[in-house]
C-alpha cells in the first residue's frame, strides 16, 4: 500500500496552524475518519473548532449569495457535514462517533478505522510514527507541521505522486468520452444549455454502468488528492463530471440509493489558495 506526505507551512494568508489545518481539512472532510496528533489535544481542538465555525458561517453566506442550483446542492451538503462532524480528544474506542480526533503521539498508536487523514503537530517517536503509519489505508495522506526528521525520512511517497494520478485518471475520462462522440470541453463550456446538456445525458444513458464506473474512479482519485490545484478550466471539467454523475445515478433505475447519496461528496468545490473570502474567515 502507498501513503503519501504533505509537508506545509504557514503563510501569511493563513496566519496560524489551526486556521491552516482548518481549511485543509475542510477539503477532505468527506474522507473518513482524521487524526490530529498535537501535545495539548484540548487546547487544540478548541482552536481547530472556532476556525471550523468560521469556515462554516463563510460558506453559508456563499450559499445565500448564488442562484446556481448546483452550487447550492454541494454547498448545503458540505455544510450540514461540518456541522455534524464531532470533534473529541478521546480515542476512537472510547468515542467511536467522532469524525475527528486530537490525540497525543502515545494516545494515537490506535488509529480509528478508515483514517485517510493524519496530521502531525508533535512528531511521535520514529518507532510510534511507523506503527501508525502501517494502519492508514491505501492513498491516504500524512500531513507535516512539525518538519521533524522522524516524519521526513518516514516510508512515505510525497504528496506529489498522488496529484500524478489526477490527470492519469482523467485520461480515462477523455477516452471514454471520445468512444461515444462526446466534447468534454464543449459540454463543460456550454454546460447550462439544456440541448447540449440533454444529448449527452441521453448518450449517456444507454451505457450508465460503464459511465458511473469510470466517473466514480475518476472523483474518488480527485478526493483523495485533496487539496488539489486547479485551473479555471479544470475545475469546470471536474465539476461537469460530479454533477453529469450524479445525474445519471438519477436516472438509472435501481441506483437511487445509498449509492446515490455518496455521489453528492463528489461535488468538490477545489482548494483555492487565493480565495478571498476564505482568507477573510480564517484571519486572526
Amino acid at each position: 500500500m502507498q501513503r503519501y506526505l504533505e509537508t506545509r507551512s504557514i503563510n501569511s494568508t493563513s496566519k496560524t496552524v489551526g486556521a491552516d489545518l482548518a481549511r485543509h481539512l475542510l477539503t477532505r472532510q468527506h474522507l473518513g475518519k482524521t487524526v490530529i496528533v498535537c501535545d495539548k489535544p484540548i487546547i487544540f481542538m478548541s482552536v481547530v473548532r472556532k476556525y471550523w465555525f468560521r469556515l462554516a458561517r463563510t460558506l453559508q453566506k456563499e450559499r445565500s449569495s448564488t442562484l446556481n442550483a448546483e452550487k447550492i446542492l454541494q454547498l448545503t451538503h458540505d455544510i450540514t457535514h461540518m456541522q455534524h462532524m464531532e470533534f473529541s480528544a478521546k480515542t476512537a474506542r472510547e468515542h467511536p462517533q467522532a469524525a475527528v480526533f486530537f490525540l497525543t503521539p502515545a494516545q494515537a498508536l490506535a488509529l480509528p478505522a478508515s483514517c485517510f487523514s493524519l496530521y502531525i503537530l508533535e512528531a511521535p517517536q520514529a518507532e510510534q510514527l511507523l506503527k501508525m503509519i502501517e494502519q492508514l489505508p491505501n492513498a491516504s495522506l500524512v500531513v507535516d507541521y512539525s518538519h521533524d526528521r522522524t516524519v521526513r525520512d518516514a516510508p512515505l511517497f510525497p504528496k506529489q505522486k498522488l496529484e500524478q494520478l489526477v490527470p492519469q485518471s482523467w485520461q480515462k475520462i477523455e477516452q471514454f468520452f471520445a468512444t461515444y462522440n462526446i466534447d468534454a470541453h464543449r459540454l463543460a463550456e456550454h454546460f447550462h444549455d439544456a440541448d447540449i446538456m440533454d444529448d449527452a445525458l441521453d448518450t449517456l444513458l444507454g451505457v450508465s454502468g460503464r459511465f458511473m464506473r469510470v466517473a466514480d474512479e475518476f472523483l474518488e482519485t480527485l478526493r483523495l488528492a485533496q487539496p488539489f490545484a486547479t485551473t479555471n478550466s479544470q475545475q469546470q471539467l471536474y465539476d461537469m463530471i460530479a454533477i453529469l454523475d450524479r445525474r445519471i445515478y438519477a436516472l438509472t433505475p435501481d441506483t437511487l440509493s445509498q449509492q446515490f447519496i455518496q455521489t453528492l461528496n463528489n461535488d468538490i468545490d477545489m482548494y483555492d489558495p487565493t480565495k478571498e473570502e476564505l482568507a477573510l474567515a480564517l484571519a486572526v
